[in-house]
């Protein structure tokens, strides 16, 4: 049944992106939830299969406790994002409505190798080849988070001056 209530939500969600009269901010919006819609439902079934094999045993098992969870924590009137046994509290900074990236197993790694970093008090410097997502990842990492998040690209060519620049750009 909440498999049916699942599809129910996001064939709405989807009648209601393929309205012609939308504003490009509303079709943005309704686009983000339809993505964030369909990874919840396939990381609904996904974990309901796990306690039938016997991979989940209770609420502190690594198979639950690596996803992104969200929970509103009324002792401090703050929202926390866990992400396996880091607790971030969610920052609140206005990002715009932007597009979210399709989440997929790969965006869940990376969600979970960063936050581990960002956990030590350590940053992130995803490697790998041009055009896989590395820098859409990290930056929804940080929408996720409600963190403003600045990419650069190091490289041979970088200099002091470019660095001051952007420190100089973190600190106004």
């Amino acid at each position: 049944s909440t498999n049916r209530k699942f599809m129910l939500l996001l064939t709405d969600l989807i009648q209601v992106c393929l309205q012609g009269d939308l504003t490009k901010l509303d079709r943005i919006k309704y686009e983000t939830l339809v993505t964030i819609h369909v990874h919840q439902k396939d990381l609904f079934q996904e974990v309901m299969k796990k306690p039938k094999d016997q991979k989940v045993k209770d609420e502190n098992d690594f198979e639950w406790l690596k996803q992104t969870r969200m929970y509103w924590r009324t002792e401090n009137d703050h929202a926390v994002i866990s992400i396996a046994d880091v607790d971030f509290i969610y920052s609140y900074e206005y990002l715009g409505c932007k597009e979210r990236l399709v989440i997929t197993a790969l965006t869940d790694r990376c969600y979970l190798t960063q936050s581990q970093a960002l956990g030590m008090f350590f940053g992130g410097a995803p490697a790998g080849p041009a055009g896989t997502g590395k820098t859409e990842t990290t930056k929804d990492m940080g929408r996720t988070l409600g963190i403003f998040v600045v990419v650069t690209n190091c490289s041979d060519q970088h200099r002091f001056k470019d660095m001051a620049k952007i420190f100089k750009g973190l600190c106004m």
